[in-house]
């Protein structure tokens, strides 16, 4: 039988935690003084072992929240399966440690998903830490999976993403062979083949600082973004894997040696530029493909075992253009670290 509190709970709030301590308070306070009735949400902090203290500030400071401790690091993908797993609520807000809200953000954000059974996936407005800077509200791809500001929404950030844990529970949650990065357009991409929308509320705030964990991000005061190797090899890696996964077999024909091209010419610059660091990074990214081409293949036929839209609808919510080349044309060689 189910007690009063899980009957009205609405929304689980779910934080991965690794060494965000200097965070945790900001952004669990701001969570406190939300507009929602605390009867309607829960908050849950999932730690992938950390060494800063994080797991003593929550136990002495918030008892109230459900503390998950993991034996390992299981990274982002992972952590947040694992801690969906324990929500009760009917819709799952997955939350970086690295951000804070408006009072009235989750409240806005749940008034939309609700307002319409074909939104699946509901995301906010993203600024810097400071609230100087906007990011977005939402973001675009183009046709080869790479990220697009100022384009048609495709997906939203997984650093403040709320999805009905129904179809989230339906797609198997995140993709654990992405440790981190890109997790959100793959799951943004599977919930829209099964004819679900992803939408983003203008007025509904989340500040983020942008990086903490992983490195890259928002490096300094003056709002600087740079990379890491880490972050390429991750990102080139989980790319490949969610366009393999997602697309129609004759769209990949189509799109692949494309893909491969814009690719293997990045690797081409870097080379040359000296920045073999880089360049490793980029082949460590096709190594774990080929090899894990197998498990891919099988997460791929269940995808397309269910989908309900062609591509043809998928591409139309696509940038026609190659977004890397926008992304030089507009900021230049990106600056690499590690």
């Amino acid at each position: 039988m189910c007690t009063k509190t899980e009957q009205v709970l609405k929304v689980s709030i779910i934080i991965i935690n690794w060494n965000g301590k200097r965070f945790l308070e900001n952004c669990i306070d701001s969570i406190k003084a939300s507009d929602l009735d605390r009867s309607h949400y829960e908050i849950i902090v999932a730690d992938n072992l950390s060494s800063d203290n994080s797991v003593i500030l929550i136990k002495e400071r918030y008892p109230w929240v459900r503390l998950i401790e993991f034996k390992d690091n299981y990274g982002f993908c992972k952590g947040n399966n694992q801690a969906a797993l324990l929500a009760r609520g009917e819709y799952l807000f997955f939350l970086n440690n690295d951000t804070r809200i408006e009072p009235y953000t989750i409240r806005k954000m749940l008034e939309r998903i609700e307002g319409d059974e074909k939104i699946a996936i509901c995301g906010c407005k993203i600024l810097n830490y400071n609230g100087t800077k906007t990011f977005h509200t939402g973001i675009g791809i183009d046709f080869l999976g790479w990220p697009v500001l100022n384009k048609r929404l495709f997906y939203v950030e997984g650093s403040a993403l709320m999805i009905r844990k129904s179809v989230f529970d339906l797609l198997g949650g995140f993709d654990e062979d992405y440790f981190m990065f890109h997790e959100d357009v793959d799951l943004c991409w599977r919930t829209r083949l099964l004819g679900y929308r992803t939408e983003a509320v203008d007025d509904a705030i989340v500040y983020h600082f942008m990086g903490a964990s992983a490195g890259g991000g928002e490096a300094d005061k003056k709002g600087d973004f740079r990379t890491t190797t880490f972050r390429r090899y991750h990102s080139e890696k989980n790319t490949i894997n969610t366009l393999i996964k997602n697309y129609s077999f004759v769209s990949l024909i189509l799109i692949m040696p494309l893909y491969f091209f814009v690719s293997l010419s990045e690797c081409a610059i870097f080379f040359f530029l000296g920045k073999f660091n880089v360049v490793k990074a980029y082949l460590n990214a096709y190594k774990w493909n080929i090899e894990n081409m197998g498990r891919t293949f099988s997460k791929r036929m269940e995808v397309q075992k269910n989908r309900k839209v062609s591509d043809i609808e998928i591409l139309s919510h696509m940038y026609k253009s190659f977004g890397k080349l926008l992304t030089l044309k507009e900021f230049g060689l990106p600056k690499v670290k590690g």
